[in-house]
């Protein structure tokens, strides 16, 4: 019954790993056994018409924007299964925090060099939440046809309780192939951090873990009804781990903040430049 789910991995290589035993297995499979599992499971969610819920899967680029493969590329059908890019990005190089998201990442195909866009899971969420993806299809032909980047900004419309209102979509700015983070984008792309679980102790304990793998999911204590479920790897050997101006998180954690920042009503912006001043006269007065 959830509404979204995210699954944070990479799926651009198959599981080669050799045959192995996890809690709950009848016998040992490989990656490659497991990968077709997968691969069953997301084929049936994408053929059931008594449930609404969508899959995003993590899309991944090459450093010349050329586009890795996908090994479930063939499920992706934009109804019920979404490629989205996994992008978050640090306010300059100096900078290790986290601290923005992006809306969308331009990519290409190696072989036409036709270029396309990749929505980002925060504004693929909003879409498919709030608003409408259809809505994305027709932005990105306004985008990609924008060559003399004449505008700077558009617009998404959303249904936030019962009201229209238009997200705004900033620009991103490519430089050799980067995108770099401008006034514009901090103004509106800042991560605002607000959920912030105490990762590393764990959130079920670890004798749980195979008790519910075997039995199914209690419910009672994790009820997926209508929500977006993220599921990733939260382990300090995952080597998925960034700085963030809060603490160091799993990346599935910056995405978690990420889509509320977005989906909330509160969306970090800059000051004006009076506020701005005024308030560091303030500072001044205070400390002096």
């Amino acid at each position: 019954g959830a509404k979204i789910i995210i699954l944070d991995f990479e799926f651009s290589d198959a599981d080669y790993s050799p045959k192995k035993f996890i809690a709950s297995d009848a016998f040992a499979l490989d990656g490659e056994k497991r990968d077709k599992v997968l691969y069953n499971l997301l084929q049936t969610i994408s053929y059931d018409t008594s449930t609404d819920t969508k899959i995003l899967l993590l899309g991944s680029t090459y450093a010349d924007m050329s586009k890795k493969k996908n090994i479930f590329s063939s499920l992706i059908d934009e109804k019920k299964i979404y490629e989205v890019t996994p992008n978050f990005s640090q306010n300059s190089e100096g900078d290790r925090n986290i601290r923005f998201w992006l809306p969308y990442l331009k990519i290409k195909n190696s072989t036409t060099n036709e270029k396309s866009l990749l929505w980002s899971l925060p504004i693929m969420t909003l879409a498919l939440t709030l608003g409408n993806v259809n809505e994305l299809h027709l932005l990105e032909k306004v985008i990609l046809s924008d060559l003399d980047n004449s505008a700077t900004e558009y617009s998404l419309s959303i249904v936030r309780q019962g009201v229209k209102e238009y997200f705004i979509v900033n620009k991103e700015i490519y430089i050799d192939n980067g995108v770099i983070r401008d006034t514009q984008s901090n103004k509106y792309n800042r991560i605002q951090y607000t959920l912030i679980p105490n990762v590393f102790n764990g959130n079920i304990p670890p004798n749980q873990i195979g008790h519910w793998r075997k039995n199914g999911i209690d419910n009672e204590r994790l009820d997926c009804r209508n929500k977006i479920v993220i599921i990733g790897r939260a382990d300090d050997d995952c080597n998925d781990i960034y700085s963030t101006p809060v603490r160091n998180m799993p990346g599935m954690y910056i995405h978690g903040n990420a889509i509320e920042t977005v989906l909330s009503d509160t969306r970090p912006h800059l000051t004006s430049t009076f506020k701005n001043l005024v308030l560091e006269i303030t500072l001044i007065v205070i400390v002096s």
